[in-house]
C-alpha cells in the first residue's frame, strides 16, 4: 500500500480479511467497570463513510511489559486496561529505515533486542507519513526529501487536526506530525515549522522558557524549545493567529468548553508535566505533584472539544514522559506516566462513547518504541511471568535498560474501521502472534484521510 491518492468507491472496501479469532473476556467487576466506562459497542468497518474523527494516542516508550505493569498497579491484574478489551489487537515492529524485525532472534538473542533500535523521529516519522526514515530525522526520508504528513492530508480535506504532549511540544513525536527537519535537536526550527508553515489548529505541550522542572517561575527565560520572537509573538494573537494559553483554568475551561482559532497551549513547567519534577521517591506519588498543572486527561479533552466539527479531525495525544521514566531507570516514575496515559484513553473512550459514538470515531493506541527493556528479572519479560499483586502496588519490575529495544510494541484499535487493521499484519512472531509495521499504520491513517 502506498500514500498516493486514490478513489475508493466505498471507504470500507479492503482486502480479505486475516482469519483471526477475536479473544472472549469474563466480565469481573473490574472489566465490567471498563465496559462501562468504555463502552461495549462492537467495532464498526461496514460503514460506507470514513470515520469524521481520527485520533492516534501516542505512549512513547510503551512495551507489552509497560501495559502489564500499569494493569498491574491500576487493578493489580495484567490484561485489565479499557483497550485491552477492544477487539482489535496486534503487534507493530518500529526500526528505522535500512532495519528489520527478526522474530528468532528476538526471542533467542538479548543483545539482539538492543542493537540499532529506532529512535522516536524515525518511529514517529513511519507513523506521520507511512514511510521510514533514519534515526534523528523529522518527516525527511533518507534523502532529505519532504514526507506528506497524515496532518497535512487531512488538513487538506478541510479536516481540523492537533497535536498534544506531555513533553516539549517540538520533541520528536508531536515535530513529526507538524515539521519537517534533518535534525530532531533543532527545536526554535521545529516550533517555528509548527506554528507559522504547518496546517496545525492546536499545538499543547511543555517547554515553557520560563518556568523551570517543578513549575517555578525563573529569573530569566531558556529559548532552547521556542525561538524569543516565536515567543514574542504568540504573546500578540493578532498578529500571530494564534490564542496563547499557559493556566491551568484555561485548560481546565478549554476541555469543558473548548476553544475557537488556532491554539496554542504551554504549561507552565519546563521539560514534563511531571516525570521531571525534584524529590524522587519509593512509590508512586509520595512526591508532591507539581501543583496548578494539567494532567493527560485534561489536555485531551481539551483538544477533542476544541478540535471537533461536522468536517472531522485529525488528533495526536502523546504521553510522552513514559520514555522519559523508562531512559531514567525510574519504575516509580514509569507506573505514575502509565496511570496519567491509561486514565487519559479512558477519558477519551468516555467522550467518544457519549459523544460522536464509535460509529463516527476511530481510536489507535500504541507506542513508538519499547524504551527500558523492562522485565521481571533482566532477562524475562513482565507480562510472560503471572504475578498477583493488590492495586496501588508495585510489580517486581526493573527497567534493566536505559535507552531503546528492538522488541514488538502493543497496537489497539477501536472505531470504524479499526478491523481494516486486520489484513495489514501479515507476518508473524512466535509470541507476539501477526504483526504490522509501523509504517503500515501511517499508510493506514493517511488512507483514512484521503477518503473523506
Amino acid at each position: 500500500m502506498n500514500c498516493s491518492k486514490r478513489t475508493r468507491p466505498n471507504w470500507a472496501d479492503s482486502p480479505q480479511l486475516m482469519s483471526r479469532p477475536l479473544r472472549i473476556f469474563r466480565l469481573t467487576p473490574i472489566l465490567l467497570t471498563l465496559v462501562l466506562c468504555c463502552g461495549a459497542q462492537p467495532v464498526s468497518a461496514d460503514s460506507d463513510d470514513p470515520p469524521r474523527c481520527i485520533i492516534l494516542m501516542i505512549a512513547d516508550g510503551l512495551g507489552y511489559a509497560h501495559v502489564a505493569a500499569g494493569g498491574m498497579y491500576r487493578f493489580g491484574a495484567a490484561g485489565t486496561q479499557c483497550y485491552e478489551q477492544w477487539p482489535v489487537q496486534l503487534a507493530m515492529s518500529t526500526y528505522p529505515a535500512g532495519g528489520g524485525y527478526d522474530p528468532q532472534l528476538m526471542w533467542s538473542d538479548p543483545l539482539w533486542q538492543r542493537s540499532s533500535p529506532t529512535d522516536s523521529a524515525a518511529a514517529a516519522t513511519a507513523m506521520a507519513t507511512g514511510y521510514k526514515t533514519d534515526n534523528g530525522v523529522i518527516s525527511l526520508d533518507p534523502g532529505g526529501q519532504l514526507l506528506p504528513t497524515v496532518v497535512e492530508a487531512a488538513a487538506s480535506r478541510g479536516m481540523r487536526t492537533g497535536v498534544v504532549s506531555t513533553v516539549p511540544f517540538c520533541h520528536a513525536t508531536p515535530a513529526a506530525f507538524g515539521a519537517h527537519v534533518l535534525t530532531r535537536s533543532d527545536y526554535t526550527e521545529i516550533a517555528r515549522q509548527m506554528l507559522h508553515e504547518s496546517p496545525l489548529d492546536l499545538i499543547i505541550g511543555c517547554g515553557h522558557p520560563w518556568y523551570d522542572n517543578a513549575g517555578q517561575r525563573r529569573s530569566a527565560p531558556d529559548y532552547r524549545y521556542i525561538s524569543e520572537s516565536d515567543w514574542q509573538a504568540i504573546q500578540a494573537p493578532a498578529a500571530s493567529g494564534w490564542s496563547f494559553v499557559e493556566q491551568l483554568q484555561q485548560f481546565e475551561q478549554l476541555a469543558q468548553q473548548g476553544g475557537n482559532g488556532r491554539i496554542i497551549g504551554i504549561p507552565r513547567v519546563w521539560g514534563t508535566l511531571q516525570e521531571e519534577r525534584p524529590a524522587r521517591a519509593e512509590r508512586p506519588y509520595e512526591s508532591p505533584l507539581n501543583p496548578n498543572l494539567p494532567d493527560l486527561a485534561t489536555l485531551s479533552l481539551a483538544a477533542l472539544n476544541t478540535l471537533d466539527n461536522d468536517r472531522g479531525f485529525f488528533l495526536m495525544l502523546e504521553g510522552g514522559a513514559v520514555d522519559w521514566a523508562a531512559h531514567d531507570q525510574d519504575e516509580v516514575r514509569l507506573i505514575e506516566e502509565l496511570q496519567d496515559f491509561n486514565q487519559a484513553v479512558d477519558v477519551v473512550s468516555a467522550w467518544i462513547e457519549h459523544g460522536p459514538g464509535w460509529d463516527d470515531c476511530l481510536l489507535v493506541v500504541t507506542g513508538d518504541h519499547e524504551c527500558g527493556h523492562l522485565c521481571r528479572d533482566g532477562s524475562d519479560l513482565l507480562e510472560l511471568l503471572p504475578e498477583s499483586r493488590e492495586a496501588g502496588e508495585l510489580p517486581g519490575m526493573v527497567c534493566s535498560y536505559g535507552s531503546h529495544t528492538n522488541q514488538l510494541i502493543p497496537l489497539y484499535a477501536r472505531g470504524s474501521g479499526a478491523e481494516l487493521l486486520l489484513p495489514l499484519a501479515d507476518e508473524t512472531d512466535p509470541v507476539r502472534g501477526a504483526y504490522l509495521d509501523n509504517a503500515e499504520l501511517g499508510q493506514f491513517l493517511i488512507r483514512v484521510t484521503e477518503s473523506r
